[in-house]
């Protein structure tokens, strides 16, 4: 991550490490925040911009060693994401993803609706996506 230091992974990667899905990603999906410069990167690495203003919204940085962080998007902004770009992703990883985050123990649907309001027309798709699945 020293090319993208603010590079988070993303999409269908963070899902996977999440353990919502048994897809292996093809490529690791990383976000960056728009305006930022997009570094050349292996093949096997596709950069996403998203919206500076929601950019850090359920961002976290586990510590990978002991002098090196990885930005990796919550379970449920990944969800969001993931419901957001269904065109790109497959709305069948969606509702897969979604499936196995409401088996868990202590995911809170109220709580992705409220995040989703960040997201400019994510609401309206994360409902619905919980009307399907539930």
């Amino acid at each position: 991550m020293h090319r993208a230091p603010r590079g988070t992974l993303c999409l269908t990667t963070a899902l996977a490490r999440h353990g919502l899905t048994d897809i292996i990603p093809p490529s690791i999906d990383i976000a960056l925040p728009r305006g930022s410069r997009v570094p050349t990167l292996r093949k096997t690495i596709d950069v996403h911009v998203f919206a500076r203003e929601t950019f850090d919204l359920g961002r976290e940085e586990p510590a990978v060693g002991d002098k090196l962080s990885v930005g990796i998007y919550s379970p449920e902004r990944t969800l969001i994401d993931i419901i957001r770009l269904r065109h790109r992703e497959g709305p069948d990883v969606a509702w897969e993803g979604l499936r196995r985050w409401l088996a868990r123990k202590g995911s809170k649907p109220a709580a992705l609706l409220v995040m989703a309001k960040h997201f400019h027309g994510a609401e309206r798709p994360v409902r619905d996506a919980l009307d399907i699945v539930l």
